[in-house]
């Protein structure tokens, strides 16, 4: 157990320090686990022009893993935006050793051809006797291995030796030598070299998996004490869940042994299942796969996100829809979501059935999504989630019963009532002295205009003008006399005027 927690040590720490070369996560620490990294080199991403299977191979050798498993190239997180591309047109023959590789420090690229790899293997270090057993107790000078080729002294000092002691699990270091005294030596590869430690901590170390050197370089180190020491840890680590890890691994590479497991939660009791209006047949059903097509069971694996046995593309999608999907299927939530084409038939063998996963928050209830897509199965979801489907198997959280509620309508404010403007008639003009029997009556303003249901006011309203009243009728006059004339009493009668006495009638008359 001590010597699998110091490989895993090992793993977080050489992504600081392998060579040019490193792979972080998405928060831009080094990976821990065997899992898909982000590549950097000297800092900055790689792009994918001209990188290859062969390629992957010589980068995580160069890096001290195994082989590569998979490699791909897309946008995936945030922190790709704080790098600088540094490296491309990375070509290497089919012997998968750095040195068959052409690159450029120029490019042409964006982060959208940033390459992420995931490699093989887990590199450690071991102590063995002349007869190639591991030694376990400190004292005595024995050959150092890693992944089980030599160590050139190119280097080495002190601080690497009180590095690597402390590392396998060790106290510390006693002595130090270089030679070749030993059959076992020949047989084995030169696997290390140029090992360069600024401290007695592993991860201050700088180191190469290439070598000019010869097995008389080969070293020996003497350790204290005795990884034996360490045993009464195995026990307690053993129980703990895969995702407690041990504090500050950099100064511990062992746990010790007051690292206790916490209490496994209680399995949850079902809540009532009857949904009278929640009918299953409208819930997702989603489902996990390995390489191999089975299903997930445990989280702390990549795996292939499936809905109604189809993929799922990743527009849109983000950690809320990544937390909302491991809840759903009965994980206790989400480690991390990645997208490409990773598994070849498996994903190719299926449709795409989802797209556009858009959720607020980590229930499923606050999602959104699509039955269509506009994409390839190099944008197919892949899920890594917390706990285990087994911890809640009587519960089928999937199953949950939302009733739709209507959404709240906010009616429009009516538009205020337009005020009318104030209606004023000029006063009516009187006739002066004058009884007016016939004259109508003086017109008034009409009511206040009612302005609904017109939305502007009526035209304003102008009286009509005073009528003028007409001159007074005198009905014994068959016209007006005019009083203003005076009689003309100045004119005298004229009598010298005869009257016509021979008149025949006016003598009949007297």
């Amino acid at each position: 157990m001590i010597r699998l927690l110091s490989a895993l040590l090992l793993v977080s720490l050489m992504s600081v320090v392998t060579a040019e070369f490193t792979l972080v996560d998405r928060d831009g620490q080094p990976i821990t686990t065997q899992a898909e990294g982000l590549l950097l080199w000297k800092g900055g991403t790689v792009c994918d022009d001209s990188f290859n299977e062969s390629s992957g191979n010589a980068v995580c050798r160069k890096m001290g893993f195994g082989p590569q498993i998979s490699w791909n190239s897309h946008t995936q997180w945030t922190i790709q935006n704080n790098y600088e591309i540094e490296l491309d047109d990375v070509n290497c023959d089919s012997s998968g050793e750095w040195e068959s590789c052409s690159y450029t420090e120029t490019h042409n690229c964006g982060h959208s051809e940033d390459v992420f790899l995931t490699c093989q293997g887990v590199p450690q270090f071991s102590l063995i006797d002349n007869n190639g057993n591991e030694v376990l107790n400190g004292g005595s000078l024995a050959l150092l291995l890693y992944n089980d080729g030599t160590v050139c002294d190119d280097s080495f000092d002190g601080n690497a030796g009180m590095a690597i002691c402390r590392f396998i699990g060790f106290t510390g270091l006693l002595e130090w030598t270089s030679g070749e005294d030993r059959e076992i030596q020949e047989d084995r590869e030169i696997k290390l070299d140029n090992v360069d430690c600024s401290s007695g901590e592993w991860n201050s170390c700088s180191y190469s998996t290439t070598h000019n050197c010869a097995h008389t370089e080969d070293v020996f180190l003497s350790c204290e004490g005795s990884i034996d020491e360490a045993d009464p840890a195995d026990e307690t680590v053993a129980t703990c869940p895969p995702q407690i890890e041990c504090p500050d691994v950099s100064a511990v590479p062992t746990c010790p042994p007051q690292i206790e497991c916490p209490d496994v939660p209680a399995v949850p009791t079902c809540p009532d299942q009857t949904c009278p209006d929640c009918p299953a047949a409208a819930e997702p059903l989603f489902s996990l796969v390995d390489r191999q097509g089975n299903q997930i069971q445990n989280g702390g694996v990549l795996g292939l996100l499936l809905y109604k046995d189809g993929t799922v593309c990743d527009d849109s999608f983000g950690d809320n829809a990544g937390m909302a999907i491991c809840r759903f299927i009965g994980f206790t939530g989400l480690i991390e979501w990645t997208s490409g084409n990773r598994l070849g038939d498996i994903q190719e063998g299926r449709e795409i059935k989802l797209d556009n996963v858009d959720c607020s928050s980590g229930e499923w209830n606050s999602c959104s999504y699509t039955t269509i897509h506009n994409c390839g199965h190099s944008e197919d979801v892949f899920l890594s989630c917390e706990g285990s489907i087994d911890e809640v198997a009587t519960c089928p959280p999937q199953i949950e019963c939302t009733v739709p509620t209507c959404p709240e309508l906010t009616c429009p404010e009516a538009p205020a009532a337009p005020t009318c403007p104030q209606l004023t008639c000029p006063p009516a003009t009187a006739c002066p002295q004058v009884t007016c029997p016939d004259c109508p009556p003086t017109p008034t303003c009409p009511p206040h205009p009612t302005c609904a249901p017109h939305p502007t006011c009526p035209p304003v309203l102008t009286c009509p003008p005073h009528p003028t009243c007409p001159p007074v009728l005198n009905p014994n006059l068959s016209t007006t006399p005019n009083l203003s004339t005076k009689p003309n009493l100045s004119t005298k009668p004229n009598l010298s005027t005869t009257p016509n006495m021979s008149s025949p009638n006016h003598l009949s008359k007297t």
